[in-house]
This record gives structure tokens, sequence and C-alpha cells, in this order.
């Protein structure tokens, strides 16, 4: 079972399906997206059903890629939606799609996109007249000995800056290639003991492939500020790269047996009894 994430055409938002839900018409590559209730869709989406004749297909736009796990392609999801402008109506497709038109819904009309307008140049820079680059100077009275004649050492130490300036410029050459040469390496001190070191390292990790070695992240004081799916004013762990590298290390290093639902299960009941973990480490520190 694989997951895809793509680009929908008709509204250029993006989500996860099934591989087995894409299929040609046409020339033209197309998805299933069943009208489905919200629990209906997920179940069906979770275990990659079959597709059936009477659902609905939508037009895709762009392949983001293509993932082995649910987990791997909610973290691109992820990512996609924290790096796109939302302010324009971009962003996730909703699970239920709202039926726009009969054609929306057959797949054998063609998509109808909006046509963006021709720009035009406007050249925004102004003529400006000779009488506009003249500038009055303050008149200097010639009595002022200053004006008349300038220190001596004024000179030299222009001329001395002027000697100074190649020896700078390549001493600053030099020291940049030194800077790109040298090894770069951000350490981080684990377990984190805060929810906003824990977003810190989220966002590090996501950029830094050599992190995902680290594991054990998380200490229980950080832990009971999360849940799987976000609810109770806490953090969704489920949402993060974090959960995507520590399901996939557990199904592929450790070779345990069990499904990817199963791994997921597990982490849902350690994040739950983390508040008692806390207590009990509490109650151990008092006695």
């Amino acid at each position: 079972m694989s997951f895809a994430v793509i680009e929908f055409a008709i509204d250029e938002k993006i989500d996860i399906i099934p591989t087995k839900w894409i299929f040609e018409k046409n020339s033209l590559t197309r998805t299933y997206w069943p009208s489905l209730s919200k629990s209906k869709f997920t179940a069906a989406f979770n275990r990659a059903s079959n597709p059936e004749s009477k659902w609905d297909s939508f037009e895709v736009k762009k392949f983001r890629g293509y993932y082995e796990t649910v987990l791997a392609a909610r973290g691109k999801l992820k990512r996609l939606e924290n790096n796109r402008e939302t302010s324009d109506g971009t962003g996730r497709r909703n699970r239920k799609p709202n039926i726009r038109n009969d054609s929306d819904a057959n797949a054998s009309s063609p998509t109808k996109l909006p046509c963006s307008g021709s720009l035009v140049r406007v050249n925004n820079s102004r003529s400006l007249s000779p009488k506009n680059n003249q500038i009055d100077l303050p008149y200097v009275s010639k009595s002022s000995n200053f004006e008349e004649r300038p220190p001596t050492h004024c000179s030299k130490v222009t001329a001395r800056l002027a000697n100074h300036s190649p020896s700078t410029s390549g001493a600053s050459t030099r020291f940049m290639d030194l800077t790109s040469k040298l090894p770069v390496n951000f350490r981080i001190a684990l377990p984190v003991k805060t929810i906003t070191e824990f977003e810190d390292l989220e966002s590090r990790v996501a950029n830094d492939p050599d992190l995902y070695a680290e594991l054990k992240v998380i200490s229980n004081e950080v832990a009971a500020g999360l849940n799987w799916a976000g609810h109770n004013n806490k953090l969704g762990f489920k949402n993060f790269e974090l959960a995507t590298i520590i399901s996939n290390c557990v199904h592929g290093f450790f070779k345990k047996q069990g499904s990817m639902s199963e791994i997921e299960r597990a982490m849902k009941n350690w994040l739950k009894a983390a508040p008692t973990r806390v207590l009990n480490q509490s109650t151990k520190s008092r006695k």
C-alpha cells in the first residue's frame, strides 16, 4: 500500500491519496475522490479501498511525491502547507469537496480553470530634467583658511587608506574562503525540556537528514504536552516529522513484527501515559 501527495488542477490544493485511486482518461491523469461522510472517507482512505465507479474524480495537476507509508506522506504534506501562502485560499483540500457544478463531478468533461489576465508593463520611471539635477551648494567665504588651504595631513591620510584597501580586500576574501570550508555542527541538548525546544528540534530535523538518527529526544514533561491528534490544546504529534522518523525506525531498523497502525497505537499510548510518568517521577524524587 503506497500513497502520493498531489496537487488538484481544479483548485490547486494539495492532499494525500492512495496510489490505487489514480487512473488515466482522455490522456489526463485523474484521481478518484469519494463524496462520503468524514468517517467513511477516513475509513476508505486508511484501508486504501478499491475505487467505485460512482465516486467523483478530479484532474491531477502535479505529483509532489510517492511514499510507502501514510506517515511519510503526511510529513511531506505538512512541509508543503507550511511553505505555501494561505491568504489566497490555497492549502489542503477538504475531505468532502463541494460539488461546484455537474462538469466538475463528470470525469469525461474537461476541467475549466480561470484564465489569468495578461500583465501590463508600466514604466514607473520619471524623466528628470537638467533643472532637477542641479543642486544649490552653500556659499563658502574665501576668508576661511581651511577652505583655501586644506591641511597637508588630510592628503596623507587619504593616501594611507588607499594603500590599505587592497590588503583589506584580500584578507576579506581569504576569510570567506576559510569559513566556507569549516564544518558546521549543531549540538542539541537531548532530551528537550520545553515545547519550544521540541518545535525547534522539529525544524532542525526537517532540514537536516543527519539528525534522523536521534531517537530518544522527548522527556516525559514534553510528552505530557502532546497527544496524537492535537486535541485539548496540545500539539498533534502525528503532524511532526519526528513521528515519521520514529515509526520508520521501529518498523525498518529494529525489525519489529507488526503494522504501522500498531506502531502508531503504541506511540499514542506512550503519550497518554506521559502525565502518569511525570507524577511517578515527582513522587520518587520527594521520597
